[in-house]
Order: structure tokens, then sequence, then C-alpha cells
């Protein structure tokens, strides 16, 4: 305890030692300019050494001697006032545990508020030494923990194990404001995002090496979750890790670790927390808005035109093949209708089949040097060759060699 029974045989005060006095005068109080002086001359005094109340906290066992002892022990002295603090709370800090007031407090008078030893952003690490060190060597660090750990701590205790002054998310969400908007806002929400550890379960609360404070870099942080079958309602999201060492063909952002290309991490407008538009079914009317989050990488230019010869590879000569697909009024199919968003077996992310209703159409895709084919469920067997154009009137064995082409059309049917 720091509390302790005292004898005080000495006056000390900012002037320094003296000898105390014969006789005690009542009138001045023990902070007078005869001793104790220096207690008055700091800009926060305590209530009851302001009010020339000592006795609140000491007593004077024999009125002929100057000494003195505390009034009660450890914590009970001060809560004898600050009944309050503590009253009910689940968990406490340490040293109000331990009854240790006086490690946080002076007793008598500070120049810092609530009669703090130090400014609180220094006071807090003279315990909390370790954080400090992780701090100043962290390559970003949480604002608050700069400079006002009680932005987001209750110094005395409070109902979590980490006495914060509210439960997370809610905490966060006091400053992240805009955040707290894109929630109320949302079609769909990141389930960590609001249940168990929350926002603690991606960001360090303190400081962190990766940016936006994550525990660790982002794409592993998804696959630190999306390593397993994940059932949402109606649908079962697959074990992406697992899917992604099966299929070796990666979508560009796969590739480069950036989940955030296409999903938002917190909360979206659309299906599958997509960041903009994107087709959620097989069939779709074309239209640029619909298609926002492909065309956000991929030219619109490749879907425009019934014919080109550098806009897209999939053409067979100068018929624009995208075109032919995606490019309809009622019918068009959508991206997922022949690729996967996130990898695949095949070269351009090339499905091997394709969900529709309870069936999955086979495409039995297959490249060639300047081309390839295809045979799915919803037309036959055709060929395309950017050089030499494929005459597809009849149905063709697709592992026959390409024919030359003939004076016939070579245009590919519409599907």
């Amino acid at each position: 305890m720091v509390f302790q029974a005292v004898v005080v045989t000495l006056c000390f005060g900012l002037s320094g030692e003296v000898a105390p006095p014969s006789l005690l005068d009542g009138s001045q109080g023990c902070a007078s300019t005869n001793c104790h002086d220096g207690f008055a001359k700091r800009t926060h005094i305590h209530g009851p050494l302001e009010q020339g109340s000592c006795d609140a906290c000491h007593e004077q066992p024999d009125e002929t001697k100057h000494v003195f002892e505390f009034a009660e022990q450890g914590a009970d002295l001060c809560l004898d006032c600050h009944d309050d603090t503590i009253e009910s709370l689940k968990h406490l800090h340490g040293p109000v545990a331990a009854g240790d007031c006086t490690i946080c407090h002076d007793a008598h008078s500070s120049m810092n508020e609530k009669l703090l030893l130090k400014p609180i952003e220094q006071l807090c690490v003279d315990c909390h030494d370790d954080r400090l060190e992780m701090m100043e060597d962290a390559k970003h660090v949480h604002e608050p923990a700069k400079e006002q750990c009680l932005d987001c701590h209750l110094p005395h205790g409070g109902e979590t194990a980490m006495m914060l002054t509210a439960t997370v998310p809610d905490l966060c969400l006091d400053c992240h404001d805009d955040m707290a908007d894109q929630f109320d806002d949302a079609l769909v929400t990141h389930g960590v995002a609001m249940k168990g550890r929350a926002c603690l379960s991606c960001h360090q609360a303190h400081e962190s090496e990766n940016d936006k404070l994550l525990i660790v870099e982002p794409a592993k942080l998804c696959l630190s979750c999306h390593n397993k079958a994940i059932e949402i309602k109606d649908k079962v999201i697959p074990n992406m890790v697992a899917y992604l060492q099966d299929k070796p063909q990666h979508h560009g952002p796969v590739q480069e670790k950036d989940c955030l290309a296409c999903h938002s991490a917190h909360a979206s407008g659309f299906v599958s927390l997509v960041t903009s538009a994107y087709p959620q079914k097989f069939y779709a009317p074309f239209d640029e808005e619909a298609y926002e989050l492909c065309f956000s990488c991929h030219d619109l230019e490749a879907f425009e035109e019934p014919e080109t010869d550098e806009d897209t590879q999939f053409r067979n000569g100068e018929q624009n093949l995208h075109y032919v697909h995606v490019n309809k009024k009622v019918k068009g199919r959508s991206c997922r209708a022949c690729h996967d968003v996130h990898a695949s077996s095949h070269p351009h992310q090339i499905r091997t089949s394709v969900p529709f209703g309870k069936w999955r159409i086979p495409l039995n895709y297959q490249t060639s040097e300047n081309g390839g084919s295809c045979q799915p469920g919803c037309h036959k067997a055709y060929r395309y060759d950017r050089q030499n154009p494929v005459t597809n009137i009849v149905p063709v064995d697709v592992t026959a060699p390409t024919p030359e082409p003939s004076s016939e059309s070579k245009k590919i049917p519409t599907p």
C-alpha cells in the first residue's frame, strides 16, 4: 500500500525542510507561509487542503505533539469522499484494485488536472512502458494513443476488460462517424465488423506496421478467416485458401493480394460486399453502370462495338465476341456466365462450369495459339481465331485441327 500510518516530525513544503511549530495555529491551516507553503502554489489543489480541512485525511492522536496519522488506511481514505469512483465496476485498474491511488494522483496538489502526477500521456506510459516502446517503433500509431489515452479508456475501471469508455464497435464509431453512416446505409455488412471483437478482429487499437492499423497484411488478414467454408443465409462462401490453391489462374487483384480492389472491408450497398455495381445473375441487360465494378479496371471499348481488331482478344477475326455475348438489351450474358471472379484452372479465369439454377453448365473451354473453343450447354461447339476467322455454321469437333477459312460466312452465330 502507498498509504501507511505516517508520523510527522518535520514539515515539508517547496520552501524546504523546517522545524515543526511548537504550537499549532488552526486559524492559519497547515499550508501556511510557515509550513507546507508549497502545496498552495500549484494550480490544482485537493479540496480538503484548499478549505483548510487537513483533518479530513490526517488525525492528531496527541494534541500536545506534532504527530499525525492517516484517518483511514489505503484506498478507504480516498473512498470516504470518492465513494462513487469504483462503485459496482466490473473491472478495476490495477492501482485502484490495490488501493494505490497515489501511483497516479498527488494527495495534496498538482500542476495537472485531477491532481495527476504527470500529464496523462506521460503518466500512463510510466507503467505501460512496453506500449510506449511499440508505438515508438511502429510505422502507424493511432492518434488517441499518441496524446490522450482517456479518449478510449476509463482511468479507474469499467465494464470491459480493457476499461473502455464504450463497447466496440460503438467506441470506434464515436470518432469514425463516416463509418457509422456507411453501416447505417449499407445493404450488406461484413459480419466480423459488428460481432464479437468487431473492429479489433482486424485492427490494432494502438499501433501497427500495416496501413489502417491492420493486424497483418490485408490479404493475409482476409484469408485468416476465409480459410474455411462460411455459411451466410442461403449461400456458402467457399474456403478461399483451398480455392486459390486448386485454381492457379488468378484474377489480377487476387494476384496483387488486393481484395479491397473489389470488396469493401466494412459494408456495401451491393451484394457480396463489392464496392460498386456488378450483375449478380447469369443474364443481365447490358448497361455501363451495371458493370461499374468491372469497368473500373477493364476497358468499356471491348464491349461497345460489334467489330474490332484491337479492343479485345476474344474475337473471331474482327467479330467482337464479347459484344456478341454481353451487349444485349435483355439477355446479355453477364461476366459471371463465363468467368470466375477469383480464380480458375483456365486462362482468363474461364470457368470449368457455371451455375444455372440447380444445373452447373459445363463450358468445355480450350485454348489455341490464336483463339480457342468452347462447347457449353448453351450452344454448339464453336471456335474462334483472331488471325484466321473460323466458320461456325455446323457443329464442329473441337478436338480436330482448325480448318482453313472458307468463302462462307465466318460469323459466329449469336448464342
